[in-house]
């Protein structure tokens, strides 16, 4: 008997999908072995061997040549149009995403269970598109450095206003951020296909920048041998436990999972309100156990290999030059430490040098604690009881959430003006895109940007209860119930996918999952309330 059929026989599912979970599995050894490779040209030689055939054997040789189309492209503008290549390389291979969408019909393969690959298409579009982004910064960024300091004296004789200052506050970190990643040299197109096809990472994710993989490879920054490495075994267990936890939950929920409960108008009308609204809690559970299964899996994979690792937190009551040794909260927050001392025109970035001294840091290391944030792709407990809807969305796919802020969201908004509402929209239609062409996917999005918009809005309609007080907390958990509810509803569009399907989901509850967040958006623009004045301490 085929043992690939008997696996996928044992745990209930499709072949396909057993196949790509084995695949996933297979990403472990194959990142702790790499751990033996010492020159850095074998290294890239390994990951990029290693993820073809990964990717091979689940998606079949063509697969490859998608991505190798991709990286063809990619090249050739990087070479020719530096000046607009990250716009350009995001528009045109998202552009071969959607004609592979249309190609292999995904939006009526997918309700089959078919497996292709437009999923590991995507994943590796954001990462070939960071690439180029990084690659016009490392020329933008270079001219900046040359202005910056005019236009820095200008702008601080002019007297800004609260919001001018937390806007501008806001462009300062983004320019950071794109100047950590920035890239002022190509890279070849062996390192280049090493990152892209790293431990088959390109199937699943999560998004990683290049430095990360640029330094971890060649054994520089937070990775020298200089400095103390921390151990991989325990955030290696945990991750892979987790992984093992949400692999029974699935196996218990599914077998009763039957989504033409929700897409059947007949079927789902013949419950009541709780359990329709229940039924689609099932199904969004269902749908992201899978993904927690595949999230820790990736995530021992990364760890066991040591890419994961971020960086170290600084020891209570001690800091390295004032901050945390080798970009300790910047990588806990926001997966950038990785960029941390990076060179940029032969020159350390003063913002980024500040956590190098490596004697510092080797006094450092091992009195704090060890991030792996790189790694980590999911906060079960915070997507599963979040403070709020933005906690979900921070907390859910965050490296892809991070390249939507960093190369989609944030370059959408003009220098000095204030995001909106239908920049949000974009980035969600942008989303909804790589995904997929169902109609479950574009109403998902486009919910989900009303959700983000009236979780800000309840903040600001609320703002002026003084925070401790019994009132406050009401609120805090009636908002973690809204996320809740409002999270479950509108997910169950991404679930059955289908026009008819949804609109017996939304319709069996009565579309509150979209009047709600609606009237909560238009109450925040007709009511300000006063804020509670602060008590200066002396």
């Amino acid at each position: 008997m085929d043992p690939i059929q008997a696996f996928a026989d044992l745990i209930g599912t499709p072949r396909p999908a057993a196949t790509f979970l084995l695949a996933s599995l297979a990403f472990v050894p194959i990142a702790w072995l790499h751990r033996f490779i010492s020159s850095p040209t074998i290294r890239h030689v390994y990951c990029t061997v290693t993820g073809l055939l990964l990717s091979a054997c689940v998606f079949g040789w063509t697969a490859d040549a998608h991505f190798l189309a991709c990286i063809v492209y990619a090249i050739a503008v990087m070479r020719l149009f530096r000046r607009q290549c990250g716009v350009l390389t995001l528009l045109g291979t998202f552009a071969y995403l959607i004609g592979c969408h249309i190609i292999m019909r995904t939006h009526e393969t997918r309700t089959e269970g078919v497996l292709d690959c437009t999923g590991a298409l995507t994943v590796f579009a954001t990462k070939l598109t960071a690439v180029a982004y990084n690659y016009q910064d490392g020329l933008t960024l270079l001219k900046e450095k040359d202005q910056g300091a005019k236009a820095k004296d200008a702008q601080e004789k002019k007297e800004l206003t609260e919001e001018q200052r937390r806007r501008e506050e806001r462009m300062e970190r983004s320019r950071l951020e794109r100047r950590k990643a920035a890239l002022v040299t190509m890279p070849s197109l062996l390192e280049l296909m090493g990152y892209l096809f790293c431990f088959g990472l390109h199937m699943t994710g999560p998004f990683f920048e290049f430095k990360a993989y640029d330094d971890w490879t060649t054994k520089q920054g937070i990775w020298s041998p200089t400095l103390k490495q921390p151990s991989v075994l325990p955030p290696f267990f945990r991750a892979f436990v987790q992984g093992i936890l949400a692999a029974l939950v699935f196996l218990l929920m599914s077998p009763s999972l039957d989504l033409t409960r929700i897409s059947d108008p007949l079927k789902n009308r013949a419950y009541p309100f709780h359990l329709r609204w229940l039924l689609a809690h099932q199904a969004s559970l269902v749908w992201r156990f899978r993904a927690y299964i595949l999230w820790s899996i990736t995530e021992a994979a990364m760890v066991i290999g040591g890419l994961g690792f971020t960086g170290w937190e600084a020891a209570k009551g001690e800091a390295v030059n004032g901050e945390a040794c080798n970009g300790g909260e910047w990588g806990k927050k926001e997966n950038g430490g990785e960029a941390e001392g990076r060179r940029l025109n032969g020159e350390v970035d003063g913002d980024a040098s500040k956590a190098k001294d490596d004697k510092a840091c080797s006094r450092a290391v091992g009195k704090g604690k060890a991030l792996w944030s790189r790694a980590r792709n999911v906060d079960i407990l915070g997507v599963e009881f979040p403070k709020s809807c933005l906690d979900f969305a921070t907390t859910w796919n965050i490296s892809y959430g991070l390249w939507l802020r960093l190369y989609v969201y944030d370059r959408m908004v003009p220098p000095g003006r204030k995001a909106n509402f239908f920049h949000m929209l974009a980035t969600m239609f942008v989303s909804a895109v790589s995904h997929g062409l169902n109609w479950g996917d574009f109403i998902f999005f486009a919910n989900w940007a009303l959700i983000v918009a009236s979780s800000k809005a309840i903040y600001q309609v609320t703002s002026g209860i003084p925070k401790g007080t019994i009132a406050h907390r009401i609120v805090a958990v009636l908002h973690t119930l809204y996320g809740i509810f409002v999270c479950s509803y509108v997910a169950s569009a991404f679930c059955v996918m289908t026009l008819s399907g949804t609109y017996s989901a939304y319709s069996g509850m009565y579309y509150t999952g979209t009047i709600i967040p609606l009237f909560l958006i238009v109450l925040s623009m007709v009511y300000k309330p006063r804020r509670p004045k602060r008590v200066k301490t002396e």
